[in-house]
């Protein structure tokens, strides 16, 4: 079995990143193989990131 056919529990990877926030939390949810449920502070967290660390969007530039 290949790597990319394993699926990890937990939040889809398939979305962009809006922010820096997003790809924290993308990269935890790897990491814990979803074990880690994202809880009120994490939401804040990826929030407060995103907002001070957004990133381009690319398709308007």
């Amino acid at each position: 079995m290949k790597k990319d056919d394993k699926q990890v529990p937990g939040k889809s990877t398939d979305s962009p990143s809006k922010g820096l926030g997003d790809t924290v939390g993308k990269l935890i949810d790897r990491v814990t193989m979803g074990k880690i449920k994202e809880c009120k502070p994490c939401e804040e967290r990826r929030a407060k990131l995103n907002k001070h660390f957004p990133y381009k969007n690319r398709e308007k530039e």
